[in-house]
Formats: C-alpha cells, structure tokens, sequence
C-alpha cells in the first residue's frame, strides 16, 4: 500500500504511511506523506502537489483494491511536511 501510495505522489515508499480503518465491509485508507514542493512554486505545492487531484486518490484505491483483493471504500490524503524537491537539470 505504501508503495503504491508513493508512487501516485510522487514520494519514497520510507516516506508514506497507511492507517485502515474498517467501514461497512471494506477498508478506508489515510496516507500519510509529505508535501513535494519546488523552490519556484507557490506556497502549499501548487501543480505539484497531486494529494487534491480526485485521480491520484482513484488511483490509489483502484491499484490497493486490485493488489490486495479487499474493497477499499476511500482514500483520504494527509501531508506531514514539505519535502523541498530541487529540479533536475533540464527541469
């Protein structure tokens, strides 16, 4: 879970953690990980930050769901701490 949680945002796997919770015969999903920001973005990550886009949380659910065999009713996204992300050359 935490890998593909990691992967959708962009983030280590070390850097993610999950919490389930039971609800109404599935599972609910928190993850946790932190904000992938840009020196030249605009403060709270801007288009860089995936974590309020309805598709990252779909596609999280969707691969959890798939890879585990359980239902996963919701993923809810947390951000712990800004992690600067310094670009690459030709970024």
């Amino acid at each position: 879970m935490s890998a593909v949680a990691a992967e959708a945002l962009g983030v280590q796997p070390s850097q993610v953690s999950v919490d389930l919770d039971d609800a109404d015969g599935g599972l609910d999903l928190t993850v946790r990980a932190p904000l992938r920001e840009r020196p030249e973005a605009p403060a709270g990550g801007g288009e860089d930050d995936p974590s309020g886009s309805p598709q990252t949380r779909e596609y999280i659910r969707r691969t959890v769901s798939e890879l585990s065999g359980g239902r996963i009713n919701e993923v809810s996204i947390r951000r712990t701490r800004p992690l600067l992300r310094l670009p690459r050359r030709g970024d």
